[in-house]
Parts: C-alpha cells; sequence; structure tokens
C-alpha cells in the first residue's frame, strides 16, 4: 500500500481483536504509506459507518482526509500527528450525528512512548492483582464447569447482563480509589487444560464495574486449537 489510506478503529468493536488489528496494520503494513491516518474512539462495529449509527465524529474525519487526497483542498490535515485518538465519546439524547468527545490526544508513534504498561495477575481467589501469585503450581487455577456461559454481542446495554454463571470465570480488580487513564489494547497470557476434550473457545470480556454500572470496554475471542 502506497497510497493516503485512512483507518477508523473503535474500542468496543464487537469483532473481537478488530482495533488491535487496526493499529497492526497502520503500524506494520503501512510503514511506506507516506499520508496516512490512524483515528480511534470508543465505540462498536457502526461508529465508523456512513448510515445512521455512524459517528459524527467520524464523518468529520473521514470528508477532511479525502478533502486534502482527493479533492487537493489544503486543509492542514499535512502538519498534524497521524494518529487522533478521541476519549470519552457520548451521544447526547442518543444521537450518533450528534456525538461529542470529552478530550482528544495526538501522537505521532504506537505505541505512545509515554505510556506505561502494567501487568496484572489472575489468582485462585478470583483477584485481578499486581501482585504476582506465588509459585506453587496450582496458585491461581480455577475451574468451570460446562455449559459455557456466552455473551450477547451488540450493544453495551446487552454487555450488562450478566452470563450462565457455571460457564464463566469472574476476576476482579480492587475498588480503583482515583482515576486511571487507559491507552491501548489489554493482552492476556492464559494457561489452561481441558478435560473431556481436544478443544475449546475461550472468549475473555474486560468491563468497568461501578456502582452506577457495568461498562463493556473490549473483548476478544480465540479458539484454542488456533493459538499461536
Amino acid at each position: 500500500v502506497t497510497v493516503p489510506s485512512m483507518i477508523i478503529g473503535a474500542w468496543q468493536e464487537a469483532y473481537g481483536g478488530a482495533a488491535m488489528a487496526n493499529v497492526r496494520m497502520f503500524t506494520h503494513f503501512m510503514q511506506n504509506v507516506k499520508n496516512k491516518k490512524l483515528v480511534l474512539m470508543n465505540g462498536d462495529h457502526g461508529i465508523n459507518g456512513p448510515g445512521p449509527r455512524g459517528y459524527s465524529l467520524v464523518d468529520k474525519e473521514r470528508m477532511k482526509f479525502l478533502d486534502r487526497w482527493v479533492k487537493g483542498v489544503k486543509n492542514g490535515i499535512d502538519s498534524e500527528p497521524p494518529i487522533t485518538v478521541y476519549w470519552e465519546v457520548q451521544q447526547p439524547e442518543g444521537d450518533p450525528k450528534k456525538s461529542v468527545e470529552g478530550w482528544v490526544t495526538h501522537h505521532n508513534t504506537w505505541p505512545d512512548p509515554k505510556v506505561e504498561r502494567r501487568t496484572f495477575y489472575l489468582t485462585a481467589d478470583a483477584q485481578i492483582s499486581p501482585e504476582k501469585p506465588g509459585a506453587n503450581s496450582n496458585e491461581g487455577s480455577r475451574a468451570y464447569l460446562y455449559p459455557t456461559g456466552t455473551e450477547l454481542y451488540g450493544d453495551n446495554q446487552q454487555f450488562q447482563v450478566r452470563p450462565y454463571s457455571r460457564g464463566v470465570l469472574n476476576y476482579r480488580t480492587a475498588p480503583v480509589t482515583s482515576d486511571m487513564v487507559l491507552l491501548g489494547n489489554p493482552e492476556v497470557v492464559l494457561y489452561l487444560s481441558i478435560d473431556n476434550g481436544d478443544d475449546a473457545d475461550v472468549e475473555l470480556t474486560l468491563k468497568d464495574v461501578a456502582p452506577d454500572g457495568v461498562l463493556f470496554v473490549q473483548s476478544g475471542l480465540l479458539r484454542a486449537s488456533l493459538r499461536a
């Protein structure tokens, strides 16, 4: 790819891993593209489309890019950093065409060198802890029973519905006492064994649990036999 190219990614994209794939494509497969743009924001699969679910913020970004590299309009996009992140995008009155951002950051590279990677561990007592479990081979091991718990893909309201409790393992952090800004995609290293079978579908979902409700953040799907 050498022509001007634009990628728009949504963190809550229902097709697990799409946001990470967008970033990987931008950073690894578009290195020779001189004029490129990556736009990231919260939202689901429909926010970057031209239809009624598309965010007005996306429409503006797309038209600005096309005006410059299709029509030749000198609108200043050349001098902007190639990566734009819209934070805490809201839809007043539930209308995507009225979408407004909480704030905007611009980045020259990805991942941003100022971002600090943090490691958390899943423990045997169902915690997400910054402390690494002990060396005991069973430390941190948990099991769940079939049938599996299945979550609905769609909007944030559906993600608040709890899946079948016997088919999932839930882990929680301690209550967060101050604001924590998260940027990027989480990565999970998971060790598992399968009884009475040779394959399994694994789904991991990250949620923000607050006193006023549960907010879906991201999820990922993987068939165990297709792991890298």
